[in-house]
């Protein structure tokens, strides 16, 4: 959570402001056993965030 509000804080926009984060994070549920999900480590350069999701994405768009 700290390394998101520290990107929050940083961009100037209107969209989210840094108080709403706590909120956000406190809706967070669980996936169900039948719904489908990924951990990305969002620390990484923005490269390797996109190959982690696309390697994880792509097989499963071509198989839908």
């Amino acid at each position: 959570m700290e390394l998101v509000a520290a990107r929050i804080s940083a961009r100037q926009h209107e969209y989210m402001p840094p108080a709403l984060l706590q909120s956000q994070y406190d809706t967070l549920e669980q996936l169900a056993p039948d719904e489908r999900g990924i951990i990305v480590d969002i620390a990484a350069p923005i490269t390797a965030v996109v190959d982690q999701v696309l390697a994880v994405v792509a097989p499963r768009a071509l198989t839908s």
